[in-house]
């Protein structure tokens, strides 16, 4: 039996959704590394590493909205982006 990660459990649905829009069966068990470092067989469903994928597109996008939030933007000056 696999236990579901917490922070996976509210993306199950949305994970099972992007499966099916890549035509994976949600379902399918798929090697992985054992949660405690064991070094045993472990396997999870497609649906977690899918899951995974949403929790960090989440971070990204949260980090994107907090850095349009900001007052002040220092450009880099490493470099130029279009006409400058």
């Amino acid at each position: 039996m696999n236990m579901i990660p917490t922070h996976l459990v509210p993306l199950e649905p949305a994970a099972r959704i992007l499966c099916e829009l890549r035509g994976d069966n949600p379902d399918e068990q798929i090697p992985a590394e054992h949660p405690l470092g064991l070094k045993v067989k472990y396997s999870v469903p497609l649906w977690h590493l899918a899951a995974e994928q949403l929790h960090s597109l989440n971070e990204m996008l949260v980090a994107l909205k907090r850095a349009s939030q900001l007052t002040v933007v220092q450009p880099s000056t490493g470099g130029s982006f279009g006409p400058g």
